[in-house]
Formats: C-alpha cells, structure tokens, sequence
C-alpha cells in the first residue's frame, strides 16, 4: 500500500492480536503513534487484548493513559477492554473500579456488568461474580449464554447446588440451555457438587458435545469417587468398578483424545483407588500429551 491510514494499521493490528501475535501488535502500534496516525475505540481494544495476552501490565497501563488522554475511557468497548486486560493480568482491584467505566447509558452499564461477571469467576472470585450477577437480575438486565454459563461455574467452583440450580433453571427457561457453554458449565457444577446422575444425565441430553463436555464429566466421576473413599470394602469395589468402566468408556467414545487436565484427572483416581491397570493406560496418555507434567511418571 502506497499510503496507510489509521484504518489500515488498526486492521493489521487486530489481525495479529487475533492470531496471538501479542508481541508484535504492541510494536505495531509503536509504530503507528510514531507516524502520528489517529487512534479509536478499535486500537485501543486490540492493544488492550495484546497487553492482556501477554500479561504485560506496564504497557497496559501506558495504553490505559493514553485512553485517559484522549477521552476515550468513557467508551463502553474500550472500558470492557480494560477490564479485560488488568483481570489477565491479575490485578482485579484495577479492573473493577467501577467508578473509571461508570456509564450513563443502561445499556452499556450491562456490557460491563456482563464483562466483570466473567471475568470475576474465571479469576477464582466466584462469590463477586454471583454478586454482580444478581446485581444485573435486580436491575432487569436479560443475560446472555456467556454470563449465565459464568456464573453457573461460579457456583460450581464454590460447590454451591441450591444456587447453581436456580440458574439452571433459568437456563431452561431463558432457553439458553441449549448453548454449550451452559451445558458444560452445568455437567462441572453437578460434578463437583457429587450429583453424578445428574451431571451424567445433562451430557447425555446434550445434541452436541466438546472436548470441555467429556473433560467435565470424567473429571466428575474422579472427583465422586474420591469423595466416595470411606465406602465399606465390598461397596468400594462394586464403586471402583463401575466408575473406572465409565470413565473408560466416556474417554473411549470422546471425538478426539481428552486434554490434560482429562487424563490427570482420571489418573489421580486411579491412584486413589489403586486401578493399576487404567492407571498405567492414564499415565501414559498424559505423558504423550504433556511431558512435563511430572504426575505423569508417578
């Protein structure tokens, strides 16, 4: 291109950032303040993703006073952004000043609402994330898939039932049961709360399953069958034996191999459980697939 305007540099910019070139992007952009090219609410959010990306808060901060000074901060895509970046890069007091993203417009006080919810579970603030949530009900904001699959994993991070089956019955209603992501975050909350029949029964109900779904409900059969450890010797066995077929079975039938998560997960029950024989096949899978992960070769 003979000549680059701001449209141009921002375009490669996201690009990158699409693409998990975070490094790049920021010198990118480096380069476009150099040639004093203008700088919009779509820059800054493709900047912010690359400096959350990389963790590099010096730069984000840098950006965040860039954004200040040409009054930008008052953008709703460009306060999600930031939001954004300072929860990946661990610095949640940051991302919810609420005050800095305060809008006028009810609208674009929910894109923020929705953003934080997420972002606050996903960074292990699971009770904030519930907070918010309600927060958004009492004030009459619908949610989407995204925040509603949020903050069932919330309250399955805080093995909360009575809380997490209130929103799945919002999602039933709602009708966004039907999105992956709130399945899955479902099969993880009745995982972790010991409802295995029922985490069992919603993978089944599902139309289209992912890597998540089959990681979601092996890992809960691991987590039942440790908390199912002081069974009487005959009723473990019987327990032991079933559950490690299932797993073998769900793990037999996934379209594609589980994570590592998946295969730790079934490992560790092995060991609990001493299963030798599932137990050499999990730790062997786990090696192929994560060699550095040393609960491979124990």
């Amino acid at each position: 291109m003979q000549e680059k305007d701001s449209i141009s540099w921002t375009t490669m910019i996201t690009g990158l950032t699409q693409n998990g070139l975070y490094r790049e992007a920021i010198d990118l952009f480096r380069e476009m303040r150099i040639e004093g090219l203008a700088v919009d609410q779509f820059t800054f959010g493709s900047m912010l993703t690359g400096c959350g990306g990389l963790m590099a808060l010096k730069e984000g901060k840098q950006v965040h006073a860039f954004i200040i000074r040409t009054n930008h901060q008052d953008n709703v895509f460009v306060g999600s952004a930031l939001v954004d970046m300072y929860c990946k890069c661990k610095i949640i007091s940051s991302a919810l000043c609420r005050g800095s993203f305060q809008e006028d417009d009810p609208k674009e006080c929910c894109v923020l609402d929705c953003t934080a919810c997420g972002l606050w579970g996903q960074n292990g603030f699971s009770e904030e994330a519930i907070r918010i949530f309600c927060d958004m009900q009492r004030n009459g904001i619908i949610p989407d898939y995204y925040t509603l699959g949020s903050v069932i994993s919330s309250c399955a991070n805080l093995a909360s039932l009575e809380e997490g089956a209130q929103f799945h019955g919002q999602a039933i209603v709602s009708g966004l049961f039907s999105f992956t992501t709130v399945s899955n975050a479902l099969i993880t909350l009745y995982g972790k709360c010991g409802s295995i029949e029922d985490a069992d029964r919603l993978f089944n109900e599902m139309t289209f399953r992912d890597e998540v779904s089959w990681t979601a409900l092996v890992s809960g059969y691991a987590q039942f069958a440790c908390s199912r450890a002081g069974l009487v010797e005959k009723g473990y066995q019987y327990f032991e034996s079933v559950v490690s077929r299932s797993k073998m079975l769900y793990i037999n039938k996934m379209p594609r191999p589980p994570d590592a998560i998946g295969w730790s997960a079934l490992l560790s029950s092995c060991r609990l459980h001493g299963n030798l024989e599932i137990g050499k096949w999990a730790a062997a899978s786990l090696q192929e697939l994560e060699p550095h992960i040393p609960a491979g070769y124990i």
